[in-house]
């Protein structure tokens, strides 16, 4: 399965779930479900929701890689590579900013967050290159 709309419509059947079912537990509406399953909507901004709810690994469900099933240990609301798995997307970089509360935000409260934190990582960098 090569899309995220496969693998959340195999994953929401194989644990029993109809689309409603699934969007009342993400608080989503049932087209939302939809549109994500037939790839219309292909950013899934609940995507941590779905996750915990279809009890899967976040990583597995947004890029298709690792393993499917979420580890017991691993806290819902952040991202972890798979073992031998290294990617810049796979993670989530915050402590203390939950993913689901980065994306209850407005898109351009989430553009003010991406274009505050990029200035401050080229500022680092270009300090950390002079010393």
């Amino acid at each position: 399965m090569k899309l995220f709309s496969d693998r959340l419509r195999h994953i929401r059947t194989l644990r029993g779930l109809s689309q409603a079912e699934l969007a009342r537990a993400a608080k989503l509406s049932q087209s939302a479900i939809s549109n994500y399953e037939n790839g219309s909507r292909r950013d899934s901004r609940a995507l941590f929701e779905l996750a915990a709810i279809l009890k899967v690994n976040a990583v597995w469900l947004a890029q298709g890689i690792g393993p499917v099933d979420a580890p017991e240990d691993q806290p819902l609301d952040t991202l972890r590579p798979a073992a031998g798995v290294v990617s810049e997307q796979s993670m989530w970089p915050f402590h203390t900013v939950t993913p689901s509360d980065y994306w209850a935000l407005t898109p351009a409260a989430r553009t003010t967050i991406e274009d505050a934190v990029s200035s401050l990582v080229r500022s680092l960098s270009k300090k950390n290159q002079h010393r």
